[in-house]
């Protein structure tokens, strides 16, 4: 096994367990404010890091959700860098819902070389190494074909939607066709959601919001669904219309910062080759979408 991927499993494992003891332990969680005890949960997850990543690896560069983590002060080479989402979804975990997890991706030189995605209820591990193929648990995952989509779709929310009232109506027109089209399934977790495609578990995942935050997340996990063959389509949405956009231009109503600004609802479906096509050409004669494949 990659040395890399080997340390990067028993890290997960460790951080799993104390996910799952700490959501076994206290059934006041849901009570308490989210911050108050994932700060907490942060430290010691900080410490997990500490004593496996970097008592191996103490010249790379550690992110536990996007904060840089230092040993000891000593200089860190950035050709290889590790990612590590300790908890997705907070929410769920909180609340008591069995669906969430844990993640680490491994670049070197700015590419994605190594992911593993660690759900701590069903002890299920999701790992994939660039060129070496998708596990789960060992066992080679390959994308399926489906000669029928009348089956399941994973439809993941951004929370965008709660603060933009434009992509909000524009979402749920979406939302509208699609279960009036499919099964549409909404979970929470995004990297599970992923894992279940790449397993074929679900026929494919539909993400829809802010271009910057999708692109983000998505070239976070996308490995996994790479190595087991699967397919990403890309997709966008202009979040307001050509002749309202020249309406507010003749207006100069546009702040600097807007201009620069990418005003469109971004649209990401992932499945196999021939599901994802047909989603999204179904997708395309309802909306004013350009699909483009990544």
């Amino acid at each position: 096994m990659n040395p890399l991927l080997n340390i990067a499993i028993r890290s997960i494992h460790q951080i799993g367990k104390l996910i799952l003891k700490m959501y076994d332990e206290n059934p006041l969680y849901r009570s308490i404010d989210h911050y108050k005890m994932i700060n907490p949960l942060f430290e010691r997850i900080k410490k997990i890091v500490i004593s496996t990543i970097f008592q191996h690896y103490s010249d790379h560069e550690l992110f536990l959700n996007e904060k840089r983590i230092s040993f000891n002060n000593k200089t860190c080479q950035k050709k290889t860098r590790w990612f590590i989402n300790f908890l997705e979804d907070g929410v769920n975990w909180m609340k008591k819902i069995p669906h969430f997890c844990t993640s680490i991706s491994i670049y070197q030189k700015e590419r994605m070389i190594i992911l593993v995605i660690y759900d701590p209820i069903l002890n299920e591990m999701f790992s994939a190494n660039r060129g070496g193929g998708a596990r789960l648990n060992q066992y080679r995952l390959r994308v399926q074909e489906k000669s029928s989509l009348n089956a399941s779709i994973i439809l993941s929310v951004n929370q965008i939607f709660q603060k933009d009232v434009d992509h909000l109506s524009k979402y749920l027109k979406i939302l509208h066709i699609l279960l009036k089209n499919y099964l549409v399934r909404i979970t929470g977790s995004i990297s599970l959601d992923l894992a279940y495609v790449a397993a074929s578990r679900i026929d494919a995942m539909i993400l829809i919001g802010n271009g910057k935050e999708i692109n983000q997340k998505i070239s976070r996990i996308s490995l996994l669904l790479k190595e087991s063959g699967g397919t990403l389509i890309y997709g966008k949405l202009l979040n307001i219309n050509s002749r309202e956009k020249k309406e507010r231009t003749k207006k100069n109503e546009f702040s600097s910062e807007e201009e620069k600004e990418d005003h469109s609802l971004q649209i990401v479906c992932a499945g196999s080759f021939r599901t994802t096509k047909s989603i999204t050409k179904f997708l395309k004669n309802q909306f004013n979408i350009s699909f483009f494949k990544e």
